[in-house]
């Protein structure tokens, strides 16, 4: 069974959406796509966790932008759901490996995208970031997804970021680690210590014995070369986001396709 990342959402702001936007219980669970009710039910109570793909979902769902949800409350506008979005900015970076002609040219295709959004409304200001990194290859798909709270204009005050490894041939193991960084570092840095942890794992997993540890041999060793990319991308085409991190937190995990 696939070992879920949970969000550890704000529940009273994950009951104050759903009754915004005026839907039952049982008619949000089906279309976020809980199969039971309860579940829910106890997650805007506190006693559970939506995944963070849940997570997602909801906020479409809602119609609310998904960082809205680790606030410490509502906003103060809670009668209106309707925010304005007074500038968002969203650029397509295309991988300079991409455009190279080589032997791995025909395996992998791989986008990225970078989005600033500022909201606001009369009492209400929320600024972020997203970029998300994404390697399709004929063998596994990988994908780094970042969320940014900025500071001030030159510092983030925190990130999360979550890397999903997906090997195509549907093997059962699966497996998670959470990196917390005891100290600042620049985006472009994060992800190179990130690389470096992969391949760290990668080196733990090739001396088994165990030919299904084995298997995360490869599975790691692939997301360390994919970090590492995402790493030379920001430096090259993101340098004027790649500030200092103050608080940095990760999930990166390995699962079957077919889960």
């Amino acid at each position: 069974m696939e070992m879920s990342v949970v969000a550890l959402a704000n529940p009273i702001i994950l009951k104050w959406a759903r009754m915004n936007i005026g839907y039952r219980i049982e008619e949000a669970a089906k279309k976020i796509g809980i199969s039971n009710p309860e579940k829910l039910r106890k997650t805007e109570a506190g006693i559970e966790h939506l995944t963070i793909n849940q997570l997602r979902n909801a906020a479409k769902v809602y119609g609310r932008p998904f960082p809205i949800f680790f606030l410490e409350s509502p906003p103060k506008d809670a009668v209106d759901p309707d925010f304005l979005i007074l500038y968002t900015k969203e650029s397509k970076i295309i991988s300079p490996e991409a455009k190279k002609k080589n032997k791995f040219t025909s395996n992998y295709n791989k986008s990225a995208y970078f989005i600033s959004i500022e909201i606001t409304s009369a009492n209400f200001y929320l600024q972020f970031y997203l970029l998300e990194y994404v390697i399709y290859h004929k063998n596994y798909n990988l994908t780094i997804f970042t969320y940014l709270e900025p500071l001030n204009s030159e510092i983030y005050n925190s990130s999360f970021t979550y890397i999903k490894y997906t090997p195509a041939n549907g093997k059962a193991i699966t497996s998670m680690e959470f990196v917390q960084f005891n100290m600042s570092v620049i985006l472009s840095q994060q992800y190179d210590f990130l690389a470096d942890i992969a391949e760290e794992m990668a080196e733990i997993y090739k001396k088994s014995e165990d030919l299904d540890l084995m298997e995360l041999y490869y599975s790691y060793t692939n997301m360390g070369e994919g970090i590492r990319s995402l790493s030379e991308l920001v430096k090259e085409q993101l340098g004027e986001y790649d500030y200092q991190i103050l608080e940095s937190n990760v999930v990166l995990k390995d699962y079957p396709i077919d889960v």
